[in-house]
């Protein structure tokens, strides 16, 4: 997808590129995304006043294909769209969501000069619904093209943190519900996601949801990985991102007042990256330097408190290098704050950005280093570095993580006093003295690497022909249950239910949202009655179907899964109890997926463009033809089996994927 829209980009005289090219890109996804939120809150909210104007919304100019010429289309975006964006009006009495997004579009250019090409953009990004957990992957490749092509453009400062790195560091950092996380280097937010899903999970009421918004904040001094940020946090219900296009090293450190101080830092900041003239001036005389990491270093220690905890990523030469600011950055450290851990990463873990060698520092608040423990992270036993193709993975910090509560020296693990640290005249790069010397580069002897691929190879063949047998079977199966279906009317399948509630002012409720195109069911959020306008509202359990009479059409539908249990939803919402003697629910939230199901609503729907409720009366008189209640049952059956055949012969094909690339650095690098 990302890869078609880019080479329609390229086509067009006005984008002179790449920086250029992902910029425009950026502005049109952050500008649809928006739009899918906002349609969701007026959902949810009674008299929800959208920020963006009526006119200006991605789904009032884009979705009419023949609505406006190619030339038209241009001179809207150039002359009314941006225009408007950049000039939304807002006061002290303004919504925080219309500051950020005239903020977003502040930097933001139109760069293209074609109507027509415009148009194919449009096309393409229309075929996204960033409301569904699948394409919300999107952003994936959208962030690894930005930083391909930000550093073939020649930011080589620019690195970002691959994602089982950030959730092994919150993992080990641990914040807590209430405390104050911060990253002030966030790139495109990979801390901050992390740490909200890590937070999520200590959420017990409507309090604690509110202060986890208010307690994640990052700052990005760069147009487009804040964009990129902003609109990843929004996508992750996050409504108001606490994150601001600043550069912190432009004030003053000794100005810092303990209101300003955070809990908890998580940062990667630019290595060898070079500061402006004049930047150094605001920290003291021992620390000045244009380094970006060690100015980094040094403000993480004005920002965090005196108790709190942090993790920063370091490259070697932080570690070794001699030069006198930082010695007297890493002298600083050490008296004045516990680094307690070092975790020294291999070769390649920001592949294909940088090949050097980095370190999380992890440090805490309260006492000075006594002590530092050093963890050598390992390779896996058939690599010789990490690459692009075979990327550290979550799972190998496994071993760290046994190893963090419960440690002693072993192989990977050596402890290190402040006293020799101080002989080495602060010298960090200590190598691990446990380590095999002997240890054979080449793990894999030619005889042991035939063993290895031949064992791989016959457990991908027998679940090759496991899956065949599987197959014959479940298509036999399908054919034979095809000529035993009954037809039966929508209606004598689901039966509608209301169970009605009126909300108590000081009781807690769960929201649910239904993402589109078959993307489920989840919490929105949990509120007390008293915050809640309509006090007429109806409560659902688990095993329903459920849909929303205004996007039906649109895939929003689903069963509610077993924590939503007592969920409440508004008259906007239908639940509907299966008929279990004639309908297995599975079955049925399978059909409901396909082309047919969707043919169905959207047929049943009908109004204006933008407003077409379900009827549900012609829905419900929809026929659909279906095997008797048992051979559904049996379908299902046969139906898991596939997937988890499947998972399994993914894992085996994924380890001979893993081989070919040790074949490729062993025997051929």
């Amino acid at each position: 997808m990302i890869k078609s829209v880019q080479d329609i980009m390229r086509k067009d005289a006005g984008i002179d590129g790449d920086a250029q090219r992902i910029s425009q890109l950026v502005w049109m996804v952050f500008l649809k995304v928006f739009d899918a939120k906002e349609e969701e809150w007026e959902r949810l909210y009674d008299n929800y006043e959208p920020i963006i104007p009526e006119g200006l919304r991605w789904r009032d100019w884009t979705a009419d294909d023949k609505g406006m010429t190619d030339e038209e289309l241009l001179g809207f975006v150039n002359n009314k769209l941006f225009k408007g964006l950049k000039e939304l009006h807002f006061d002290g009495n303004s919504h925080s969501k219309a500051c950020i997004v005239r903020s977003v579009f502040e930097d933001s250019y139109n760069y293209m000069k074609s109507g027509a090409l415009l148009r194919q953009v449009i096309r393409k990004l229309n075929e996204i619904d960033f409301t569904t957990q699948k394409d919300r992957h999107i952003f994936n490749d959208i962030y690894e093209t930005i930083l391909k092509d930000l550093q073939s453009a020649g930011n080589a400062g620019e690195y970002y943190t691959p994602r089982p790195v950030t959730q092994f560091v919150v993992d080990m950092v641990n914040p807590r519900l209430g405390e104050k996380v911060l990253d002030f280097a966030c790139g495109t937010g990979g801390y901050l996601l992390s740490a909200l899903e890590h937070l999520r999970q200590q959420i017990k009421s409507v309090d604690d949801n509110r202060i986890l918004q208010e307690t994640i904040i990052g700052i990005e001094k760069k147009p487009l990985p804040y964009m990129l940020a902003v609109t990843n946090m929004i996508l992750h219900d996050i409504d108001i991102p606490k994150i601001c296009r600043d550069n912190f090293l432009t004030r003053n450190v000794e100005e810092y007042k303990p209101v300003d101080k955070v809990d908890v830092i998580m940062i990667n900041p630019p290595f060898g990256g070079k500061e402006e003239d004049g930047i150094a001036s605001n920290f003291p005389l021992q620390f000045r330097t244009k380094e970006t990491a060690d100015l980094f270093m040094v403000l993480l220690m004005y920002l965090l408190k005196e108790n709190g905890r942090a993790c920063v990523i370091l490259p070697d030469n932080f570690l070794f290098e001699k030069d006198t600011v930082k010695i007297n950055i890493k002298k600083k450290l050490l008296r004045e704050w516990n680094v307690h851990t070092i975790v020294r990463l291999p070769k390649g873990v920001f592949e294909p950005y940088t090949d050097i060698e980095t370190n999380l520092l992890f440090i805490e608040g309260g006492k000075s280093t006594e002590h530092i423990w050093y963890f050598e992270h390992p390779l896996p036993d058939e690599y010789k570095k990490y690459s692009k193709t075979r990327p550290i993975r979550y799972e190998e910090f496994e071993i760290e993580r046994k190893w963090w509560n419960n440690r002693s020296a072993n192989e990977h693990a050596w402890l290190v006093s402040i006293h020799e640290i101080t002989e080495r005249n602060y010298n960090l790069d200590i190598k691990n003295p446990n380590k095999n010397k002997n240890k054979n580069d080449d793990c894999f002897s030619a005889d042991k690497l035939r063993d290895v691929m031949i064992n791989t190879s016959t457990k991908a063949i027998n679940l090759m022909e496991e899956r065949k047998k599987n197959t014959i079977a479940f298509l036999d199966y399908v054919r034979s249950i095809n000529r035993k279906r009954r037809k039966y009317k929508i209606g004598q399948l689901l039966t509608r239910i209301k169970d009605t509630l009126i909300l108590d002012d000081e009781t807690q409720y769960k929201r649910v949202t239904i993402k589109l195109n078959h993307g489920g069911i989840y919490l929105r959020d949990i509120v007390y009655g008293k915050e809640i306008g309509t006090k007429r509202q109806f409560k659902i359990s688990r095993g329903q179907f459920l849909l929303s009479r205004i996007d039906a059409r649109n895939g929003a539908f689903g069963i509610v899964p077993e924590e939503l249990e007592g969920a409440i939803i508004t008259g906007n919402f239908w639940t509907y109890e299966a008929k279990h003697e004639l309908l297995n629910i599975d079955w049925f939230n399978l059909f409901t997926s396909t082309s047919e199901f969707m043919a169905i609503v959207k047929e049943s729907s009908s109004g204006t463009t933008n407003r077409k409720y379900l009827d549900e009366r012609k829905f419900l008189q929809f026929e659909i033809s279906l095997p008797d209640k048992a051979e559904q049952d049996k379908f299902m059956q046969y139906y898991s089996a596939m997937i988890e055949n499947y998972e399994s012969l993914k894992k085996e094909l994924e380890r001979q994927n893993h081989m070919m690339g040790y074949i490729k650095d062993h025997y051929i690098g």
